[in-house]
Formats: C-alpha cells, sequence, structure tokens
C-alpha cells in the first residue's frame, strides 16, 4: 500500500508538485538527509549537495510547499532537495500498517489468559533493543522508581556524546545525526512522563555539544541545531519533572553567563520549573554577575550581551518597565520598538509619543524597516499610526514629507500617498509632492523620472528627462510602455550599444544583441509615428556597419545571425 502521511505527502504528490526528472534526481539525495525534523505538516532538514542546503518542507490541504537554499529553489522551483526531503519523511514514517492485519491482532491478543499474554510480550520484546527499552520505562514509572532507567540513559549518553577530536564539516553530519537520533529517545520518554529521569541526560548532552560546537566545523549549522533542541528538552525535563530549583537557578545564570552566543536560553524557558526558590536563586547569580561586570556599560556587545539580556527578562517579568527601558536605551542606539512596545503594553501613552519623537529625531524611522523586525528602527507607518492615535496628524503628515525628502524612491512616494488618505489629504498631497518634482534644482532627472515613472505618467518624466537629463533611469524611461517617444528612446540605447560593444565574449555578444533588438523595436514604433522616418533603415547601416568592423567576433556574428539581426 503507498505511503500517504495527512492524506496529502505522498510520492506520487511529490512527483506531481515537481516534475519526473527532478524526482527522479532527487532518489540519490534521500541518503544525504541530515538532521531531520517531522512535525505536524512539515519537515526541517540539511541535505548534502554541492553544499549544504537547508530544507523546510510543509503540506496541507491546499497542497505541498517549501523553500530551499538552493539557486534551483530561490528561482521559484520545487527542487530535488524537496523532495528528497519529502522521500525521507515518507520513509521515516515506515508502511501503513494493514487494518485488516491490526484488526486480526487484536482480537487474537484480546483471547489470550494474562500470562500467556505476558510471556508473549517478553518474548517480542526480545527482537527489538527499542521494544525492551520502552517496557523497562514503563516498569519504572509503574514502580514509582526511575533510577535503573536513568543510570542505563547516563551510560547511553556517553557512548552518544564521545568524540575526542576536530569534527570537520562532514564528520558534523553524522555526530548530528547520532545526537539527534538520542534525542528522539528522549523526547519518546519525556512522552511517557519519565522527566525525571531524563533531565540528567538532556542536561549533559546541552552542555557537551555546546563544547563540541567550539571543536567542529558546524558551518552547516546540524549541531547547532541539535544543541538547540536539546536544551529546549532539557527546559521541558526540568518544567515537567521535580529538580532541584536552587541549583537549576544557578546553573541557568552560569550557563547563560558562559554563553558564547548558542543554544538561545530565555528566562520563559525555566521559569515555571524554577519557582520562587530558584527564581530567588537566579537572581542572586544575575546579580553577582553584574557585579563583575560593573565596569562595562550596559548596551556593550559581548561580555555585556547576555547579562542585559538577563536582566532584561527579569525586569520584564517583574512588570519594572523603568528597569526594562534603562536597560533598551543604553549603547549607540536605543532600541525604539522594544521601549514603545512595553510603554504601549503599561497604556504609558505620553511616553510613546515622547519616545516616537526621539525615535523621529535620531533618524531611526524607516519606510523599509532594517531587516524586518529591528528593535533600533521604528517602522515609519507604525509612527503614523502612532501619532494619529495621540492626535497630532500634522506631525504624522510631517514625517511621512521628510521620509520622501530624504530618500525619494517610489516607497516612501507611496507612503507620503498611503499617510495622506489616512488623513484625507491624498490630493492636496499628490499635487505637492509632483510640484516639489516639477521644481528647479534637481542635479539630475533620475529622482523625477523615476517618480513620474512609478506614478504612470511617462510625458512628465520625458519632460524632467529633457531638463535635467534621464541619469541611471535611462532604461527606464527608455522601457517605458505606452511609449510616446520612440525616437528619443531609441536615442537613449545608443551609448549602452558602444558600451556593450567595446569588450569580446559571448556574454558581451548576447547583451549587444538583446540592446540592438530593443533599438530595433523601437525603430519601427518611430518610423509608424513618422512616416517619412528613417529610424530602422539608419539602425539596419548600423548593424551592418558593426558586422563589417567587428567581423572577427565570431561571438558577435553567431549571436546577430541567430537574432536575424543581417543589416541593410
Amino acid at each position: 500500500m503507498a505511503r500517504v502521511i495527512d492524506d496529502v505527502l505522498s510520492e506520487a504528490a511529490l512527483e506531481r508538485r515537481s516534475d519526473a526528472r527532478t524526482f527522479a534526481r532527487a532518489q540519490s539525495y534521500v541518503d544525504r538527509v541530515r538532521g531531520l525534523r517531522v512535525e505536524s505538516g512539515r519537515a526541517t532538514a540539511s541535505v548534502q549537495g554541492s553544499r549544504v542546503y537547508v530544507v523546510d518542507l510543509r503540506w496541507d490541504r491546499d497542497g505541498i510547499d517549501g523553500e530551499c537554499t538552493c539557486p534551483d529553489s530561490a528561482s521559484g522551483n520545487f527542487c530535488k532537495h524537496l523532495v528528497a526531503v519529502g522521500l525521507a519523511v515518507l520513509d521515516a514514517a515506515g508502511p501503513p500498517p494493514s487494518d485488516a492485519g491490526r484488526t486480526a491482532v487484536e482480537h487474537y491478543l484480546s483471547t489470550l489468559p494474562a500470562e500467556t499474554l505476558r510471556e508473549l510480550v517478553v518474548e517480542m520484546a526480545a527482537f527489538s533493543e527499542t521494544a525492551t527499552r520502552q517496557l523497562e520505562t514503563r516498569a519504572a514509572l509503574a514502580s514509582g522508581s526511575d533510577e535503573h532507567l536513568r543510570k542505563e540513559l547516563e551510560q547511553a549518553t556517553a557512548s552518544v556524546l564521545g568524540t575526542g577530536r576536530w569534527l570537520d564539516y562532514r564528520q558534523s553530519f553524522g555526530y548530528a545525526t547520532r545526537i539527534e537520533g538520542f534525542l528522539d529517545e528522549l523526547e519518546h520518554l519525556l512522552d511517557q512522563g519519565a522527566a525525571d529521569a531524563v533531565a540528567p541526560s538532556a542536561l549533559r548532552v546541552t552542555t557537551r555539544v555546546r563544547r563540541t560546537l567550539l571543536h567542529a566545523d558546524d558551518s552547516s549549522g546540524v549541531i547547532g541545531q541539535a544543541g538547540q533542541r536539546a536544551v529546549d528538552l532539557y527546559a521541558r525535563a526540568c518544567r515537567e519533572g521535580t529538580p532541584d530549583q536552587a541549583k537549576l537557578g544557578r546553573w541557568l545564570a552560569k550557563f547563560r553567563d558562559d554563553s558564547p552566543g548558542w543554544p538561545i536560553v530565555t528566562l520563559d524557558d525555566f521559569v515555571d520549573a524554577l519557582g520562587e526558590k530558584g527564581l530567588n536563586a537566579y537572581r542572586r547569580a544575575v546579580a553577582a554577575i553584574e557585579r563583575r561586570h560593573a565596569d562595562q556599560p550596559m548596551g556593550e556587545f559581548g561580555a555585556r550581551f547576555e547579562l542585559d539580556r538577563m536582566l532584561l527578562e527579569l525586569a520584564d517579568h517583574d512588570g519594572d518597565v523603568d528597569g526594562a527601558i534603562a536597560i533598551l536605551e543604553q549603547g549607540q542606539h536605543p532600541q525604539f520598538v522594544a521601549i514603545i512596545d512595553r510603554l504601549q503594553v503599561a497604556r504609558r501613552d505620553d511616553e510613546v509619543i515622547t519616545w516616537l519623537i526621539r525615535a523621529v529625531d535620531a533618524d531611526r524611522v524607516a519606510v523599509d524597516p532594517r531587516n524586518g523586525h529591528n528593535p533600533y528602527w521604528l517602522d515609519a507607518d507604525r509612527a503614523v499610526e502612532l501619532f494619529c492615535a495621540a492626535g497630532e496628524p500634522d506631525s504624522a503628515m510631517a514625517l511621512a514629507r521628510d521620509q520622501l525628502h530624504r530618500s525619494p524612491t517610489p516607497a516612501t512616494y507611496d507612503f507620503v500617498l498611503r499617510t495622506a488618505s489616512r488623513l484625507g489629504r491624498r490630493d492636496v498631497e499628490r499635487a505637492r509632492v509632483l510640484d516639489w518634482l516639477d521644481a528647479d534644482g534637481w542635479s539630475s532627472g533620475q529622482t523625477p523620472v523615476v517618480l513620474a515613472l512609478h506614478e504612470g505618467d511617462v510625458e512628465r518624466a520625458w519632460a524632467a528627462a529633457d531638463r535635467w537629463g534621464a541619469g541611471h533611469a535611462w532604461p527606464l524611461l527608455a522601457d517605458a510602455q505606452p511609449q510616446p517617444r520612440p525616437a528619443d528612446a531609441l536615442a537613449l540605447y545608443e551609448p549602452a550599444l558602444d558600451g556593450a560593444l567595446l569588450q569580446p565574449g559571448r556574454a558581451e555578444a548576447q547583451n549587444a544583441v538583446a540592446i540592438l533588438e530593443r533599438m530595433r523595436r523601437l525603430a519601427v514604433a518611430a518610423d509608424e509615428r513618422d512616416p517619412q522616418g528613417r529610424h530602422v533603415e539608419t539602425l539596419d547601416d548600423r548593424i551592418a556597419e558593426i558586422r563589417v568592423r567587428l567581423r572577427r567576433r565570431w561571438a558577435l556574428i553567431e549571436e546577430l545571425d541567430k537574432a536575424g539581426l543581417r543589416g541593410g
């Protein structure tokens, strides 16, 4: 029977989602899948190709999708690495059980007396080490003593972690696979309620993997991924078990103080396990660390970075907004977004505006915030929303204009119109922007040309080019559609053609021919507009001249022939 997961993921579905050639090539990559993690409707893994690629495969009732860091996926294709991960998921799931067979087995077992059933279970367990361990685990949990299980796990941990050498790039995959397999077992035991037995092993894996990362080539990230999973499982074991809370608090502070930056650990991960006693121990340990770093100012990266994170988390846990702000405003730039977030939650609206104005004055408001959600840069649309909520629409509009004047781009132009529409001033502000674009003073017409074309006004763009030149925006202007001035657009291509013909080579020849093809379309349009025009004839003469002058450029001649550009 064909394997199907969630009624969606199957070999047939993967083949339909890709194509026959990609599916066939993916078969040889299944064995190269490393660090496979399967969740509901999702699988992540690394795949060893010419490089290591990170894969995120997803499936739901709408179908199968995903991303891979390979060039083929970046081009919008469902690549062989995505297919390989899908096949690995199916392999890991194993064949589907037969409903008829399961029913027959269940019926048979129900007829057995207790003693016979016990003997059968012991016999079956002997065929599988995993099954034996599962029985031992359940027995330990039922007896209320997990000491035997804990010792077994400690022995297993030692054998899994053993490596006293530098791990090169390829060896890191084998090591990570071994760790991930052991973590699978720990997670399964956690699901059965063996938190206290699992915790020591999860802790040992966490600390050892972090140490190993300092002596391994983990450029693929597979060991780091295993380390993050290990600390997450340790946190879960602590939350579900009965740890020594004070000891846990001291460990957490020291582990974070010694952190090289990974794995990522937060107070929230452990706070439920710490309790009041553990949290107090954690506070005292963090205070001691702070005294040790007293000569270093807040906001400094390096030694204080993790300490400041710990202090910030404690302030947030205590609801100490002022304490959090004192941390967030240190350093070269305050973390405006994080500060405003906390003030809004605390409903300290007056201070929200104070910090908003500080962000504006510091030029830390951006239409396109750096790197997505960046705590140092406030999104311009959010700034407008805050000004409007505070009853300051003029400040919102002034901010939008300032963004445009500082960086006149299509994005800031749209931001001005978006803000103006919100305030019921769109027509007025649009007219104001267009007047500004038409004003004297531009050293180059590039900005007014780009914005006029963004507005869809090609005539205005040509007017700007006539006054100040098109600058680097000339290709946009020459290719604008509809094109009211094809002859002038044709002239804009002349310098580009001359430059393309300077260098030999296939790529340069293809570029020159592509320019000539665009020029010919413009020449035809120019002659259609002006029946007396001779633009096509002139261009054909130019092509003929190029063929003669550059006749030894075989690549160029071949590309001209291929394009049918033979000249007059």
